[in-house]
């Protein structure tokens, strides 16, 4: 699989396919993934990508293939007698460049939060050893 940088535009085109093929109105998907109806319809409008966790939440739930949303490849909805191979389907995940993207940013963000923790850790326990 090549890497595919789809447009907000394109990738919205193809959500609301998904959505009215499983016959959803914009209202109830967004209920499901306790969001506001505005934010798929800006996704639906080309004006913001999809969060990764709803794209996950809807593969789950309804056999929506993350890969086809985002580049246009495969088939929409994969095939429910077969189980997601998961480290392909991550590998094929980390081809796609929004989500590589995403990743890294959160990862860098973790190591933040984290490095703060330690240090709070430390200082506390210095503070209470001090006295």
């Amino acid at each position: 699989m090549k890497k595919v940088t789809a447009s907000k535009k394109e990738v919205g085109i193809r959500f609301r396919e998904f959505r009215k093929a499983i016959d959803k109105s914009q209202k109830e998907i967004a209920d499901e993934v306790r969001v506001s109806q505005s934010t798929f319809a800006n996704i639906e409008g080309g004006k913001a990508y999809p969060n990764l966790s709803y794209l996950l939440h809807f593969s789950q739930k309804y056999h929506l293939d993350i890969i086809w949303v985002l580049t246009g490849d495969g088939q929409m909805l994969k095939e429910k007698d077969n189980p997601p191979d998961k480290y392909s389907d991550l590998i094929n995940y980390l081809r796609v460049p929004i989500i590589s993207q995403m990743l890294l940013a959160k990862l860098a963000e973790t190591k933040v939060v984290l490095k703060d923790n330690i240090k709070n850790y430390f200082e506390k326990r210095e503070k209470k050893e001090a006295s």
